[in-house]
């Protein structure tokens, strides 16, 4: 009985963090085609940082880009910060509250999860760094 117990207390909000130096190194490890890391992520990012709940599908993604690289992807649109949940994740390279409602520009994206959860991003002015999250909704 308590083997089982384990095994099942084990399973449950499995949370899993990688580092990847490039996207083609996220590409080759199959992060993204996994969906932890989205397809739209700019060709030049680099030092990407990402944390998933393999339970949930919450997930948290850092990454920089070369100022001047940023392409909004097609299905997003620009959003105010009060307007979705914030990451649950709770991780040094993701910004404070404070410093992400004062540095960063938000987004919206649909059609693209589960009807329950969203998809969001923050660029900071500087436009050389980026955060993606999805949670879900309120």
């Amino acid at each position: 009985m308590f083997c089982v117990a384990c095994t099942l207390l084990v399973g449950c909000g499995e949370v899993a963090d990688a580092f990847y130096p490039t996207v083609a190194d996220a590409r080759a490890k199959g992060a993204v085609s996994a969906g932890w890391i989205p397809e739209w992520i700019p060709f030049g990012a680099s030092n990407l940082r990402e944390v998933h709940d393999i339970d949930t599908n919450e997930s948290a993604l850092s990454f920089d880009i070369p100022p001047g690289s940023w392409r909004t992807p097609s299905h997003c649109r620009p959003a105010e910060g009060g307007q979705f949940v914030e990451s649950k994740f709770s991780r040094p390279w993701l910004p404070s509250r404070i410093e992400l409602t004062s540095k960063y520009s938000f987004f919206s994206c649909s059609g693209q999860l589960h009807p329950q959860m969203y998809q969001a991003f923050a660029v900071r002015a500087d436009g050389a760094h980026v955060l993606q999250w999805t949670a879900f909704a309120r």
